[in-house]
């Protein structure tokens, strides 16, 4: 659908920037999904918070699953490059694996309303197998990642030997179960006192002691 615009009495075809408009989309269901949830929301319902009409929608997005995709990709990606930004030159086990448990923190936290909107989304996957999203393979790549930290670790004589794919499936846990009672307690829960404690705790279970 092209849009219009009037100039010097004229009608002229409008420069759209598409990207930019996407973005716009997306932002707007952002809003509805923290409001009623994924499962919940219509393209009706994301037009009428983005003042857009339906059809705009569907010239960007053949769907409400393909703009929690796009949304999903983009935290994803905001994630993956706030982490490998500040793990830059690091080269320390022990710093490498406490910088990542912070980056995550502060930009889960940074993005509450997103945060929210995940535990929903991956609620609802558990319970009836959303195919949108492979929770399994995002779980598997952040898994696979700490593990070969805490391989790294080992070989380094930093921590201590240990089954790295369990532990790092501890570590994934225990930040998801932080995040969790801090979206559920709010003002309540320091977060991010229970994340220094919770650094504290993993390196002193997995460092080597001679």
């Amino acid at each position: 659908m092209t849009e219009w615009s009037v100039i010097k009495g004229c009608l002229m075809p409008k420069i759209i920037d598409k990207a930019e408009k996407k973005q716009l989309i997306v932002r707007a269901a952002l809003a509805v999904f923290a409001k009623k949830g994924v499962s919940n929301t219509k393209i009706a319902d994301i037009a009428e918070a983005g003042g857009f009409g339906k059809g705009t929608i569907y010239d960007y997005f053949r769907s409400k699953d393909e703009i929690f995709m796009a949304a999903f990709s983009h935290f994803d990606e905001l994630m993956k490059t706030e982490i490998a930004r500040r793990m830059f030159l690091i080269t320390d086990p022990q710093k490498k694996l406490m910088t990542f448990i912070e980056a995550s923190f502060e930009i889960w936290l940074e993005h509450a309303d997103f945060a929210e909107i995940m535990f929903d989304y991956w609620a609802e996957g558990i319970r009836d197998r959303h195919d949108n999203i492979d929770l399994q393979a995002i779980y598997d790549e952040y898994g696979d990642f700490i593990a070969a930290i805490l391989d790294d670790g080992t070989r380094k004589g930093v921590f201590r030997n240990m089954d790295s794919k369990m532990v790092a499936a501890f570590i994934i846990a225990g930040m998801d179960g932080l995040v969790l009672q801090w979206l559920v307690h709010k003002k309540k829960f320091p977060v991010l006192d229970a994340r220094k404690e919770f650094i504290k705790t993993i390196l002193q279970g997995i460092s080597r002691r001679d």
